[in-house]
């Protein structure tokens, strides 16, 4: 069986490569973070990164000694119309319990939309997971979430990954800050909605605790994983 989480992790880093003015982010902007994290048999492995048009591109690796995990989402600079790209992996040794990947709408971000739904539309998976309701009020029409079974699916999934993040990197390269300060508010609002919905999934604050303290968990939760973006606010001058 193809290792998905492998795979995947290629394609995010092969996304963001040639990203305009793309650098990593300092220890000053996310200071919890520890690129290399392990605690008896788990191991984290996280990555970040800004350019033009995204404030922060994370992946993050999971291994424990029963599954290997994928985290990845790119947060855009509200100062441009991009909306949220995301990606998870939760992989036993035989499947894939959980595989979800969108780009999750903000204000203004439509155009984007209508190419991600020519693509949504030829990929048809058997097995489809129910989302929380949290889910369901900040992931677009075109968001897969499914469980896969094989590697014909996982190929398939990769593929859909694929397209996703064409159509995304092809629109940071070409994005310009807007400059209307009403719509960039817009977007950092619907950004931090995205980050506090994904806040409400129990499951990761539980998986985290159990591997390392409550308190560390919920640190790692507001800082690394969804820390919510703050405005620049224009002077009246």
């Amino acid at each position: 069986m193809i290792n998905i989480v492998k795979e995947l992790a290629i394609l995010i880093r092969n996304g963001w490569e040639d990203l305009p003015g793309l650098e990593e982010s300092g220890d000053n902007e996310f200071p919890v973070i520890h690129k290399e994290t392990k605690r008896d048999n788990i191991y984290i492995f996280n990555e970040m990164y800004k350019c033009d048009g995204i404030r922060k591109a994370h992946l993050e690796i999971c291994k424990t000694g029963k599954l290997d995990v994928l985290h990845c989402v790119w947060f855009p600079d509200p100062k441009y119309n991009l909306p949220i790209f995301g990606a998870d992996i939760i992989a036993t040794p035989t499947m894939c319990t959980a595989a979800i990947v969108d780009v999750s709408p903000v204000h203004g971000s439509d155009l984007i939309h209508s190419k991600i739904n020519k693509i949504s539309n030829k990929y048809i998976f058997k097995e489809h997971r129910v989302l929380p309701l949290w889910g369901e009020e900040i992931f677009s029409s075109q968001m897969k979430f499914v469980r896969l079974r094989d590697d014909k699916e996982m190929r398939q999934f990769h593929e859909v990954v694929l397209q996703y993040l064409k159509i995304y990197t092809s629109a940071i390269k070409v994005a310009k800050p807007d400059s209307n300060w009403i719509n960039e508010m817009k977007r950092l609002d619907d950004q931090i909605w995205y980050c506090k919905c994904q806040k409400k999934n129990r499951k990761t604050s539980n998986v985290l605790s159990s591997w390392f303290t409550p308190q560390w968990a919920d640190h790692y939760i507001e800082t690394v994983l969804f820390d919510e973006p703050h405005a620049d606010i224009p002077s009246n001058k």
